[in-house]
């Protein structure tokens, strides 16, 4: 590859400038501050374009408009170059920049068409620019180090290698695709796709997985909390229900209690009542008068006995009621048969079964009184649990008498007890007695089988305010148990899933871990392939010594025979005559300048081997060399020139006259004007 023209409508301090050039060694002279620095930029700056990303970008753009941006203009100027090359199978491409824009283009020379980016199948793209030096094998800061050599910067651009070991690595294998240098760019490449760096606010999966990790890892915190704090609510609605349970448990022997204590004590009012109605039915059998007590204090009588929700049981109804209508049969019978005597059959014969009516009449009449105060019951449901049969006193006669029929006879003969009984036999009282004791008994067993007794009861009071208690807190104790169940049903399911949350947490572990395994798998490989590297830096180092030292030799008549070359740092170390080593930096300068110089000449011919020729321009590198070294390295240039093209930027007389007297050999010479008034 070579330049055959550089075009500057606006650049510095030039304004509409071409230089064209030619195959070869071309020598560009003037005097200082015509441009000729400029022209050098141009070149460089057309080729390979400025950087639009990665660390210190923004930097190098600003000291570039410093430096380059057309003089005494605004920031809306019209700023751009324009360099056509030719590749060395012949073919133009121009490069047209505007860097006030940024825009970019390839364009045919001849016809003026645009041409793609990855022109002649190179990517021609390097951090997001276009970089022409791809063409070559090398990047815009290999170029710089390797094929554009200014004066000033001879050392200054090698202090710092780096930029040169991957591409002397490739030289070394002799094509990209099968180089160290070329596996580890695919390999840093990989790595910042799919790995890319740990630093806050990064986008690559190694971010990713760590935030997510991150994430995951606060979730469960989270969860672990919720999930602790749902198992206090779950413990206390526990202890709510074993409490409420407990206190259900002490109701039901409170309620069972109360409802044992009225039993029995309805059941004691029943006796007490049998007992006092059987102390004044004793007296009214007697013929006392019930008005009084012997000691002439006023009778008080049992007051009533609510027996209305017991069954009735007991008594003598049925069989008197039945005497009673056979009564009233025998005297209906009587009065009829008299009467049908009478006429019939005679006097006799009918006052006779007149006498019978009679008697049935008062026997009807006498039955019928004492069964008509009797409530009606079944003649089944008597049993004998009345007072026994004995002897009892109704006036002057001591006969056995059915101790329901001696009540009756008292109670005729006074009112009084008859009052007492409120219309009941006594056998109904004993009967209405027996069945409240059989309720206590049943309410006894059923305190009991709720596990409570009897001796712990107390009165009817105690029993019924310790179960009014007992409710009161069941009823406080249930509704504090519905609202922490309330609680507990609006509690979220994901909230307090911490098997949930581990699982996660796992998985964005396990990425993570995926992630940094690649990274160490990478950085290994890389580090073997940096070996692999250095081990090919270490191959192509004899060739490389080999070509300087022969510049070297030719370039200071022979004072140094040979030279080597580091390959991890390209310090070079001169071998004189005598075999003396000597570090080519702590020489003078001029000899110091005039090794590197010819470092750079063989590095740009090495490193695009198997690539477009690298053109190399060089701005005054002969300064600092004297009359005879000046002439052996402009002869030296000239026979690098016959393998690729050299430009030479030059304000010195010596080299514009050895430029002249060389044209015939091919020195293509450029003279500049002189310079323009600022």
């Amino acid at each position: 590859m070579r330049f055959r023209k550089a075009t500057a409508p606006a650049f510095g301090v030039l304004r509409d400038g071409e230089l064209e050039f030619g195959p070869g060694l071309n020598v560009v002279h003037g005097p200082n501050e015509v441009g000729k620095s400029t022209w050098h930029t141009v070149l460089v700056a057309g080729l390979c374009g400025q950087r639009r990303s990665g660390e210190g970008a923004r930097k190098e753009k600003t000291i570039f408009e410093q430096c380059h941006r057309p003089w005494g203009s605004g920031d809306d100027v019209f700023w751009a170059t324009a360099v056509e090359i030719e590749l060395d199978e012949g073919r133009g491409i121009e490069i047209t920049r505007n860097f006030g824009s940024g825009a970019t283009e390839l364009r045919d020379p001849i016809l003026g068409t645009k041409l793609p980016l990855d022109f002649a199948g190179h990517d021609l793209i390097n951090d997001r620019s276009l970089d022409g030096a791809r063409l070559v094998g090398l990047d815009r800061e290999a170029f710089a180090m390797a094929a554009s050599v200014r004066q000033a910067s001879i050392l200054a651009d090698l202090k710092n290698a780096d930029a040169l070991q991957t591409h002397l690595a490739r030289a070394a294998a002799g094509s990209e695709g099968g180089t160290a240098a070329g596996a580890i760019d695919s390999i840093k490449r990989y790595k910042q796709e799919h790995v890319g760096v740990e630093r806050k606010k990064a986008t690559k999966p190694l971010r990713q997985a760590i935030d997510a990790n991150d994430t995951a890892r606060t979730h469960l915190e989270c969860v672990q909390a919720e999930h602790a704090s749902y198992l206090l609510e779950v413990e206390c609605v526990d202890a709510k229900r074993r409490e409420l349970a407990e206190l259900q448990g002490k109701l039901s022997i409170a309620e069972a209690a109360h409802e044992w204590r009225q039993a029995a004590d309805r059941a004691d009012e029943f006796s007490a009542k049998i007992e006092s109605l059987t102390a004044l039915a004793e007296r009214a059998g007697d013929g006392e008068h019930l008005d009084r007590n012997p000691d002439g204090t006023d009778v008080e009588f049992p007051g009533a006995v609510d027996a209305s929700p017991l069954p009735l049981a007991g008594g003598t109804a049925g069989p008197l009621r039945g005497r009673v209508w056979l009564g009233g049969g025998i005297a209906a019978v009587g009065v009829v048969a008299s009467v049908l005597a009478g006429i019939l059959a005679g006097p006799l014969l009918g006052a006779i079964i007149g006498t019978s009516a009679m008697a049935g009449t008062v026997m009807w009449l006498s039955l019928r009184r004492r069964s008509g105060a009797q409530p009606s019951v079944r003649d089944d449901q008597y049993h004998s649990e009345a007072p026994e049969q004995g002897t009892h006193r109704f006036g002057q006669a001591e006969s056995p008498r059915d101790p329901l029929k001696a009540v009756t006879d008292a109670a005729t003969a006074q009112g009084e007890f008859r009052n007492a009984l409120e219309g009941r036999t006594l056998a109904d009282w004993h009967s209405d007695a027996e069945d409240a004791r059989g309720g206590e008994i049943q309410k006894r067993r059923a305190l009991e089988e709720v596990g409570g007794s009897v001796d712990a009861v107390g009165t009817l009071d105690e029993a019924e305010a310790r179960s009014a208690s007992l409710r009161s807190c069941s009823e406080e104790t249930r509704v504090k148990l519905s609202r922490l169940e309330g609680r507990l049903s609006r509690v979220s399911a994901d909230s307090v899933n911490v098997a949930e949350a581990e699982a996660r947490l796992a998985e964005t572990a396990a990425e993570l871990g995926r992630v940094r395994s690649l990274e160490a798998t990478l950085d290994t490989t890389m580090r073997f392939m940096e070996r692999a590297a250095e081990s090919a830096h270490r191959l192509l180092a004899p060739k490389v010594a080999s070509e300087v030292g022969e510049l070297v030799g030719r370039i200071t008549a022979g004072r140094y025979r040979s030279v080597l070359v580091d390959p991890g740092t390209l310090n070079v170390t001169l071998v004189a005559a005598s075999g003396e080593r000597h570090d080519a930096k702590l020489v003078s300068r001029g000899t110091t300048e005039q090794v590197y110089l010819a470092l750079r000449l063989v590095l740009a011919k090495v490193l695009s081997d198997g690539y477009e020729r690298c053109p190399v321009l060089l701005d005054d590198v002969t300064v600092h060399a004297d009359v005879e070294r000046k002439a052996a390295i402009l002869e030296c240039l000239l026979d690098v020139a016959n393998d690729r093209q050299v430009i030479l930027f030059s304000q010195e007389q010596q080299v514009l006259d050895w430029a002249r007297s060389r044209s015939d050999a091919g020195v293509h010479l450029i003279e500049l004007g002189p310079a323009q008034p600022a």
